[in-house]
């Protein structure tokens, strides 16, 4: 069984060490193994693990919920500050219904 440690699994997984060291911490990696400060894995394992990562179908990636401000937090405004609108189609109406009054308004003689 031959091992490798970080820099040959970023060869093999085809991924950042960063990555590797994440999937290893959460158990996601088969064989990781942590000796003292280095993580070691088994390269027939690796490769076993991605040939069936290929084969699984791509599941559907959960968007995070945001998160609100603190009390006393900072909050943005302006045109990157979150809309009152419900969802995101209402969210294109409203901005588009606002640019066109800011435009309505600048084109008026004063």
């Amino acid at each position: 069984m031959e091992r490798t440690q970080i820099p040959g699994a970023c060869q093999i997984l085809g991924v950042s060490a960063r990555t590797i060291q994440r999937l290893a911490v959460a158990g996601l990696l088969p064989s990781a193994v942590k000796v003292g400060r280095v993580w070691t894995f088994d390269i027939q394992a690796l490769r076993t693990w991605l040939r069936e990562q290929e084969v699984k179908p791509c599941q559907r990636i959960e968007r995070r919920k945001p998160q609100r401000a603190a009390i006393g937090g900072a909050r943005s405004y302006g045109p990157a500050s979150p809309s009152e609108a419900k969802s995101t189609v209402s969210a294109s109406r409203q901005a588009i219904r606002q640019l066109r009054e800011i435009a309505r308004q600048q084109s008026t003689p004063r």
